[in-house]
């Protein structure tokens, strides 16, 4: 999942289309909207699970393929 820390994206913020994640007490946003343009040679390691926020994450994509 493409992330961007939310003190770089300040107004960028849409709360069903990119939630909030926090590893190591630092505020990311999930990036749907550039999910299919991220190429996977810029990716980096792994910094843990998002497994805790499914829900979350399906209503993001949801929200970005159906518009609901």
């Amino acid at each position: 999942m493409p992330l961007g820390r939310a003190s770089f994206l300040e107004g960028e913020k849409l709360t069903r289309l990119t939630p909030t994640v926090t590893p190591d007490s630092e505020e990311l946003l999930i990036l749907f909207p550039q999910i299919a343009s991220l190429p996977a040679s810029v990716l980096k390691t792994p910094i843990g699970t998002l497994e805790h926020m499914r829900d979350e994450i399906v209503a993001a994509l949801d929200f970005a393929i159906v518009g609901f």
